[in-house]
């Protein structure tokens, strides 16, 4: 895999890059920042009506549900200014979700107008209903970046379209997260710890393009 890094004056590879494990969120090189089961209350996140007994992990009984376009979105700012990337861990369970339907995460940083989605998951695609399914998304924070919302959001349009979030854990690192964005390639170019690119061309600013090896922790 390459991906886009940054080279100090005197040209020496700065490493800056941690390769984001498959499933822990929490460990040698991630910090947890906030985790919530539910069972007591709906912990960080606003508004009413969002926390039911219906279905739960195995651990307990309680979950936060959102349904149709509805969304799940954490109330205050949350302080990052200590980490360079976010692991964002939760369990979800679909129900009646159609083919197609479908909810995401989506970010807000400090200065910005809007939520951004970062990921985003389609029934009879990418899970099935009554099931329960455990998810990690890894955040890069954009420089100059302190404080973060995030949320999940429904895109479905039956009231009975449904999915229960659960076991929500936000963990930060002190370096850039590395992760693939996928083949399309962003306005302005990749940037720092985001893959996959061909050529420096590819890469935001003075960024360059730089072949990792796959079995390696960092570059």
């Amino acid at each position: 895999m390459q991906v886009c890094f940054k080279i100090s004056a005197v040209a020496l590879i700065i490493v800056q890059c941690l390769i984001a494990p498959v499933r822990a969120a929490v460990g040698d090189d991630f910090t947890s920042i906030y985790s919530d089961d539910f069972e007591t209350d709906q912990g960080i996140f606003a508004g009413t009506n969002k926390r039911f007994n219906e279905v739960s992990t195995l651990d307990g009984q309680w979950s936060l549900r959102i349904r149709k376009t509805s969304a799940l979105r954490t109330g205050d700012w949350i302080d990052i200014s200590a980490y360079a990337g976010l692991s964002l861990k939760f369990s979800f369970y679909g129900k009646d979700m159609d083919a197609g339907d479908s909810f995401n995460v989506a970010t807000r940083f400090n200065g910005d107008a809007s939520f951004a989605i970062v990921k985003e998951w389609a029934s009879g695609t990418d899970f099935s209903n009554e099931a329960w399914i455990e998810k990690t998304v890894y955040i890069q924070i954009p420089s100059g970046k302190t404080q973060m919302k995030f949320e999940f959001r429904g895109n479905s349009n039956q009231r009975n379209d449904k999915v229960y979030i659960d076991s929500v854990m936000l963990s930060g690192s002190t370096m850039p997260v590395l992760f693939d964005i996928g083949n399309v390639l962003p306005p302005g170019g990749l940037f720092q710890c985001q893959s996959d690119c061909d050529k420096n061309s590819q890469c935001a600013g003075d960024l360059k393009c730089f072949q990792r090896d796959l079995g390696t922790k960092y570059v």
